[in-house]
């Protein structure tokens, strides 16, 4: 099973940490990042739509980006879907099977094995990059695109699970990929009655339904019956290309 899923704006790299893997996509990395560090303060905090406080942190970021610590992708993020896989109570084997299950979409790395060490930065898919000369969504197309189908090929994947928002997933060519890609959905009824995703919600179980599937080292989609924080697997609502949870 082949997992995607986004990054998290919040990150920690208080502890000190070994280095893991070289960036997948290092010369398209490494222009952005010359991109943003050719930028004054006041530009840099207009390209990442961010408050004086988090400009002037992400200014000297990029000033000495390739001199930074580094953490591993997945214990550096600290969004609710990452909480809420509860990567640290995972085994050696876990994280292993983590490694090879899921890639990480970003904005500035194209795209990242749980294990692979990234610098502390932020950058949104959405944010605008004027010099870049096209949106960041068509920059990383192709390259992550074929970096799925690569993984894909060696590892006789039959699908691609998307746990990733709609900002990061649309980066992916789904018409040039060569499996196809297995949308999840968490509702829940508004008091009206009608069904729909509540973002905090959906978050907190994407990463609970990954560490399900991590822990059981789950390799199909064998969902039925399946309680993710009280949103309930719906066999009937769901198809070949969607899974529907529905809270209870």
């Amino acid at each position: 099973m082949l997992i995607i899923l986004s990054p998290a704006k919040k990150q920690d790299f208080d502890e000190s940490v070994q280095e893991h893997g070289h960036w997948p996509f290092p010369e398209q990395t490494q222009k952005i990042v010359d991109i943003l560090t050719s930028q004054s303060q006041s530009d840099l905090k207009q390209t990442l739509g961010v408050s004086d406080a988090l400009a002037a942190l992400n200014f000297d970021r990029y000033k000495n980006f390739n001199h930074a610590q580094s953490k591993a992708a997945l214990m550096a993020y600290q969004g609710d879907v990452y909480r809420y896989m509860e990567r640290e109570n995972w085994s050696q084997s876990q994280h292993a099977f983590a490694n090879e299950s899921l890639i990480i979409i970003s904005a500035l790395y194209g795209a990242l094995k749980p294990q692979t060490a990234i610098h502390p930065y932020r950058l949104e898919m959405i944010n605008h990059l004027k010099d870049l000369g096209d949106k960041l969504k068509n920059y990383w197309k192709n390259p992550i695109t074929t970096l799925l189908n690569q993984h894909i090929a060696e590892k006789n994947e039959k699908f691609i699970l998307n746990l990733a928002s709609k900002e990061y997933s649309e980066v992916v060519d789904r018409k040039k990929l060569q499996v196809p890609v297995v949308d999840v959905d968490f509702l829940e009824y508004s008091p009206a009655g009608k069904l729909r995703t509540v973002a905090v919600n959906a978050k907190r179980a994407r990463g609970a339904l990954i560490k399900h599937i991590v822990t059981e080292q789950m390799t199909s989609l064998s969902f039925s019956g399946l309680n993710i924080r009280d949103y309930i697997f719906d066999e009937k609502a769901s198809s070949d290309h969607k899974m529907i949870f529905i809270k209870d």
